[in-house]
């Protein structure tokens, strides 16, 4: 029953507690999920979030935050 992965990021500052610090991005089916970024992010921290969401609409509680720095 699950229909995807909601993918959710903020760039810089400290991790995001909650999603409305963060921009939606898409919703994942397959993976990979391939993040594109404008080239005056490169060398900033991007913070990403995932949550589960199921045929009916319902979504699961948000994943712990994974942080990397956005490539130049």
């Amino acid at each position: 029953g699950v229909r995807g992965c909601e993918i959710w990021t903020k760039i810089g500052g400290a991790p995001p507690l909650e999603l409305s610090e963060c921009g939606y991005q898409g919703t994942d089916t397959r993976t990979p999920y391939l993040l594109s970024f404008d080239g005056s992010e490169a060398g900033q921290t991007v913070h990403i979030i995932g949550r589960w969401i199921n045929t009916k609409g319902e979504t699961g509680p948000i994943s712990e935050t994974v942080s990397a720095t956005i490539p130049g």
